[in-house]
This record gives structure tokens, C-alpha cells and sequence, in this order.
């Protein structure tokens, strides 16, 4: 069974900015993706909507746990565009985006 991690900060990061941050269950994310962003508390999946070629870059989660500060995974989002997509970006725990 796989280890339950308890952290103290949980970040998402785009193009090493900040993005969205979880502490203690307060979430707080950078303005310009006001209306655009979902966070799930229990699983610390993000999701981005409508997506723009602007959202494309790289992608990384952080937590701070009783450790310190650890990158827990990262990701290269390409943005492609055809005709009249649903453009939503859906990271999930087990992050199969590539």
C-alpha cells in the first residue's frame, strides 16, 4: 500500500512561478487564473480551463512536508489547437499528461 504524505504546503508552479498553493486547506492561486483554475484538496489535482497557447510550459508540484520542500513531479504541457476543442487540462495524482 502505498505511504500517506501529510503536507504542510502543497504548490503548483508554471514556468517557476507561482500558480496555486494549498496550506491547511486554505487555497490561494495567482489572479490571473481567477475562474480558470479547480483544485481538488483530496487528491491535489489541478484543473486548467480553457486553455490558451499561453498555458503551454512546464508544470511543477512542490510539497512541504516534515522533510522540507520537495518536487514532487513535473510536466511539459504542449498546448495543440483544432477546431472548436474543449481545451481542459486535467492533472490527477497519477499525472498522465506528457
Amino acid at each position: 500500500m502505498p505511504k500517506t504524505v501529510h503536507f504542510k504546503e502543497l504548490k503548483w508552479m508554471f514556468n517557476s512561478k507561482f500558480m496555486l498553493k494549498c496550506n491547511s486547506g486554505e487555497v490561494v492561486h495567482f489572479p490571473a487564473y481567477n475562474g480558470r483554475v479547480e483544485f481538488n484538496k483530496t487528491t491535489f489535482s489541478l484543473t486548467l480551463k480553457n486553455l490558451t497557447k499561453n498555458d503551454a510550459g512546464t508544470y511543477t508540484v512542490k510539497g512541504d512536508d516534515d522533510e522540507g520542500e520537495n518536487i514532487i513531479v513535473v510536466h511539459t504541457l504542449t498546448v495543440l489547437f483544432r477546431h472548436k476543442c474543449n481545451k481542459v487540462l486535467s492533472c490527477k495524482t497519477y499525472f498522465f499528461i506528457r
